[in-house]
């Protein structure tokens, strides 16, 4: 028994030297940021000029509807940068950890070894579109308060009892990141799941009706923000002039083709794809399942890494590659052709195979949780369609996407490491990659 207990001891140290190594990497990134960019001048320097109130006021009726966001960030800023730096490296630095936790996983050195591996092939270079201070705390830091919402919600889930401080902190953390309107959507989506779940397993479930009520509150006064409406208009004039002339099913058509266009060339979602036919492959010899679990992974890797060498194998597949456009897969010049919606159906098929593959894997709640957290990212991300500035918040506006597709990742391949499905000896070449993943996005920073 004391040798079980030793053994734990050492690999719970193990970990949080992992989770060490990591920090110090998350500090030289830091180290090299060296001035503001975008943004960050603007919201450093706000505060100089007009009261918090007064901000607070101008950004309700004439810029936003997220509040909360903006507020801690003129105020960190105006403090100083390097208040932010300190704030963000602790962010940063959590996430692995987090995960772990948010995922009722033991935190022993195999799971450190994954979650900080998978996490350090994020793109963090982008994190600096509108600056690196704003950036990271508009659409960074709001994933992390998600992240601690959701695991309080879990940890009452599973029947632990929640102290006094645990629930201020879960509902101060719902707050926050629901101020982003594809956050509150997510959450919404998630609360409203497990509120069912213990609504029909007989539990306590007044924590969770809280918290949905305050995700679909702030979703509610995104829509009904008077600073919403006047930026929208602003933007449809610098960004999307014909934005007016698109009916609701071309909104929801451009949300969608943007997106799954992206997620095929996405490495999170490749790696998803890639993980769950190693597990169906491993655990099962059905032919069906096995064609399955293999159809996203080779379809991916087809239209995305390596479309350009199929394009000179197999003629046509340019006409799907190539079919995105401004207003996305179908506009005025092609909506009555059929063979033009191919695409849409081809990709769609991609995804709903993913969610298929992941039932077959997990036929319990736990599975059906992972596919409403899947869904709840997508149309978080397809409701960027009803946007003007869909092209010009970059690639930002992908992060809670991205963030529940490396979530997914850590989760299945700890499960394999777990189950012995895949050998143990993979977290080393995935953290290995995953250092030189992060070292060559320190070159872009500057």
């Amino acid at each position: 028994m004391n040798q079980l207990l030793q053994l734990r001891k050492n690999h719970k140290v193990r970990a949080y030297f992992i989770f060490g190594l990591f920090t110090g990497l998350v500090v030289l990134m830091h180290w090299l940021i060296q001035g503001w960019e975008g943004d960050d001048y603007y919201y450093s320097q706000v505060l100089n000029d007009i009261s918090l109130k007064r901000f607070f006021l101008n950004n309700y009726y004439y810029h936003s509807s997220r509040l909360i966001i903006d507020s801690y960030s003129a105020i960190i800023l105006h403090i100083s940068m390097t208040l932010w730096k300190i704030l963000n490296i602790i962010m940063i630095a959590c996430v692995p950890l987090l995960t772990i936790k948010m995922l009722n996983l033991t935190v022993n050195m195999n799971h450190a070894m994954i979650c900080t591996g998978i996490f350090m092939f994020y793109p963090f270079y982008a994190l600096s579109e509108c600056g690196w201070a704003v950036t990271t705390m508009y659409y960074f830091w709001v994933n992390i308060f998600a992240m601690i919402a959701i695991y309080y919600a879990l940890k009452q889930v599973k029947g632990e009892k929640l102290r006094w401080f645990e629930i201020l902190m879960a509902i101060c953390a719902n707050i926050i990141a629901s101020n982003k309107e594809q956050i509150s959507l997510i959450l919404l989506i998630l609360f409203v799941v497990l509120f069912f779940y213990q609504f029909f397993n007989k539990q306590t479930k007044r924590l969770l009706a809280i918290q949905s009520i305050i995700a679909f509150s702030e979703l509610i006064f995104s829509f009904i923000s008077p600073g919403n409406q006047v930026r929208t208009q602003v933007e449809i004039a610098e960004a999307l002039v014909d934005f007016k002339m698109l009916s609701f099913l071309d909104k929801l058509q451009l949300g969608y083709a943007t997106t799954v266009y992206y997620i095929i060339d996405n490495l999170f979602f490749v790696l998803l794809c890639l993980l769950l036919c190693i597990y169906i492959f491993r655990v099962t010899k059905s032919v069906f399942y096995r064609m399955l679990a293999a159809f996203p992974l080779l379809l991916c890797l087809a239209l995305g890494y390596f479309r350009n060498i199929v394009i000179e194998f197999i003629p046509g597949v340019d006409r799907i590659t190539n079919a995105l456009g401004t207003y996305g897969v179908i506009d005025l010049s092609n909506f009555d052709i059929r063979s033009a919606y191919i695409p849409l159906v081809l990709l769609g098929m991609i995804c709903a195979c993913v969610l298929v593959c992941i039932f077959i894997i997990y036929p319990n709640f736990k599975g059906f949780l992972i596919i409403s957290a899947i869904i709840g990212g997508f149309l978080s991300r397809m409701a960027m369609g009803f946007s003007p500035t869909i092209y010009r918040s970059g690639k930002r506006t992908f992060i809670p996407l991205i963030m529940i597709f490396l979530i997914c990742d850590c989760y299945i391949f700890c499960d394999m490491i777990d189950k012995k499905i895949v050998d143990d000896k993979f977290k080393y070449l995935l953290i290995s990659i995953g250092c030189i993943s992060f070292i060559s996005t320190l070159t872009y920073i500057r």
